[in-house]
């Protein structure tokens, strides 16, 4: 949190993935153990990486919000890597490379997802897992449907869309 009140740009995907964890991954396995009813210590580290996954689909929904604040949540390699100015960024200016940008963003997180998802389906918070799987794959694509909009306003998909995601977890803590 502390790195949110002193901001300075994320150098590397490294410095990125180190504060989603510390921002959503100790609190998401405290969630999910409180869920499970059970420590999942064979778990930990998959969860914390999910919680770390849906935390970057958040940064690219909010990128409009995080900039207007003067805060760009990607890494700096990542924009010299696909030749994106770091100016051009923080003065919403969209561009090819800005487009290729988020696309490699979000598939970063995308193809890693599904499989994240598979691994922790048989643990107690499987069904979580999943529902949140697709809620932020939801996100994702709603960040690339954005297009370049996605620098002047929060990305958000429709709301039935997520209660689809949701409505197999919803069916199974709310009695009908």
């Amino acid at each position: 949190m502390q790195r949110d009140v002193d901001f300075r740009d994320f150098a590397t995907y490294a410095e990125l993935r180190q504060w989603a964890t510390q921002m959503t991954g100790s609190p998401a396995y405290g969630v999910m153990w409180a869920m499970a009813g059970t420590e999942l210590t064979e778990a930990q580290s998959l969860v914390r990486e999910f919680a770390e996954l849906c935390q970057l689909s958040d940064v690219l929904c909010d990128l409009s919000e995080d900039l207007d604040d003067g805060r760009l949540y990607l890494p700096l390699e990542d924009l010299d890597q696909l030749g994106v100015h770091p100016a051009d960024v923080k003065a919403k200016r969209w561009t090819p490379a800005m487009a290729d940008l988020i696309a490699f963003e979000a598939a970063r997180v995308r193809d890693r997802l599904p499989a994240l998802a598979a691994e922790l389906e048989h643990t107690p918070v499987g069904t979580f897992a999943q529902a949140f799987g697709e809620h932020c794959r939801l996100l994702l694509a709603g960040v690339l449907a954005a297009g370049q909009d996605v620098l002047h306003r929060p990305v958000q998909p429709p709301m039935g869309d997520f209660l689809n995601a949701w409505r197999p977890l919803m069916r199974d803590v709310i009695p009908c």
